[in-house]
């Protein structure tokens, strides 16, 4: 097939501001437009001009940049509205066989529902009303836009919480859900491990690495522990405190902050943790998380991430809200038993797996409306 991919945002922008890397190979988007493509099929991929990397690509499918309308208020990296989208479908819309639009509330997936709705998907992420201006547009969007103007357009969902939500709103949701997909020739299992567990996150409060730091301060005072460290992957403003935190608890010796690594860096060192650690105040469906998955990392992390669904279903790791030393000992002990679980379930995980059940979904919910 011939494949549309929309989505305009293409990273996280940290306090309102967006980082612009010299490549946006590592992003999550990248990674599903090459399993479309490892798959045999043809991609183009929209997305906004304050995205455009630092550098020249080459990728083996092609990216289309737009800039944004009105930025101040349709800010590109919460609710972007892409000049000349819409015409820029009406002239090439002919040439594609499916159109995939991440997100119900995103102004290109009603263009599209608008200019091609019978090539359309939506990818959906969002479980809730989005907080934006105190969720008054997300609300009228879901009541009124989707109602009226997309309810026919298919959605497959990204955890069993989004698809309950939006099918409140369009009834044409697929009851199959499909997580983000991990670049599998990047994250792959391996059967070494290592006497470490990992952390793969933007250092900033929502992220809550100060409560990792003090469990794994907890758990390393236990016997046993004598050797464990703990890898900290990821850059962001809480570096310095979270470093001085490390020190006041006494195991700065065993705490090491990594940086910012390329997938191909972070997946060498994940791979053989024990655990990858997450104990988030806020966060949807997480990349970093089916990337460990995808590796063959378990998790151990809190119920807040929609991600944690998989790792409770597939007996992935353990799922549990105030996890501490305890958890961490048994991650160990039973790191064997969810290795071998996360190596069974790789493929819900990988890129090319995902881009598989996406197109298998779509051809189904057609065929079901012919």
């Amino acid at each position: 097939m011939n494949i549309l991919i929309q989505n305009f945002i293409l990273s996280t922008a940290v306090g309102g501001r967006i980082i612009r890397r010299e490549s946006n190979r590592d992003t999550m988007i990248y990674n599903m437009a090459r399993g479309f493509v490892a798959n045999g099929h043809t991609v183009t991929l929209l997305a906004s001009e304050e995205f455009r990397p630092l550098q020249p690509e080459a990728n083996d499918f092609e990216v289309v940049y737009f800039p944004s309308r009105w930025p101040r208020v349709f800010r590109p990296w919460l609710l972007p509205w892409p000049k000349g989208l819409r015409r820029w479908l009406r002239d090439n819309a002919g040439r594609f066989d499916m159109v995939l639009s991440v997100e119900a509330f995103s102004i290109p997936s009603l263009i599209a529902a608008r200019v091609c709705p019978g090539k359309l998907l939506v990818w959906q992420e969002m479980a809730a009303f989005q907080r934006l201006f105190f969720r008054i547009p997300a609300k009228i969007w879901y009541n009124a836009v989707c109602r009226l103007f997309m309810r026919r357009v298919p959605v497959v969902a990204m955890s069993p919480q989004a698809r309950d939500f939006v099918s409140r709103f369009m009834s044409d949701v697929s009851d199959e859900i499909v997580a983000h997909g991990a670049d599998g020739s990047v994250f792959f299992p391996a059967d070494a491990v290592g006497n470490y567990f990992v952390v793969v996150s933007m250092l900033v409060g929502r992220k809550r690495i100060d409560t990792i730091l003090r469990s794994f301060a907890d758990y390393v005072q236990t016997e046993g522990c004598a050797d464990i460290s703990l890898k900290i992957i990821g850059e962001g403003p809480q570096e310095g405190e979270l470093k001085e935190l490390s020190r006041q608890l006494g195991i700065a010796h065993r705490v090491h902050f990594c940086g910012f690594l390329s997938h191909h860096e972070m997946a060498a060192v994940e791979r053989q943790a024990i655990a990858m650690l997450v104990n988030t105040a806020s966060d949807n469906n997480m990349v970093s998380m089916t990337e460990a998955l995808a590796n063959g990392t378990p998790v151990l992390t809190n119920v807040v991430p929609l991600s944690a669904y998989y790792v409770q279903a597939y007996s992935l790791g353990i799922v549990k809200d105030g996890w501490g030393a305890d958890e961490l000992r048994q991650m160990v002990d039973r790191r064997g038993e969810f290795h071998a679980n996360c190596v069974r379930e790789r493929s819900r995980f990988t890129n090319r797996g995902v881009a598989g059940r996406l197109c298998d979904i779509f051809t189904q919910c057609r065929s079901s409306q012919l």
